[in-house]
């Protein structure tokens, strides 16, 4: 298991995005694995196009959506170990 804490990770470059109202679908477009959002998520992933890291995420989605900082951290981390194992996020080596 990958320790995300202490990364820098981003989407993968080979991934599509697709909102539909709120939620949205990620697609890997060299496997066709898919996951879709709910708006939470499709907050996470808008602000992960880029190299970031989970504190950064953290506060973000704490301002916006005001849940209590230790049920945020570990339902990101769950979120991002969901997203690795379908080869949907890159992490900086």
């Amino acid at each position: 298991m990958i320790d995300i804490k202490n990364k820098n990770f981003k989407i993968s470059d080979d991934i599509a995005i697709s909102k539909i109202g709120d939620n949205a679908v990620l697609l890997n477009l060299k496997s066709g694995a898919y996951f879709e959002l709910n708006e939470v998520a499709l907050c996470i992933v808008e602000n992960i196009k880029n190299l970031t890291t989970l504190d950064k995420i953290k506060s973000i989605v704490i301002e916006k959506f005001d849940i209590e900082e230790q049920k945020c951290e570990d339902d990101i981390k769950l979120f991002l170990e969901q997203l690795t194992e379908r080869d949907l996020l890159e992490f900086e080596v």
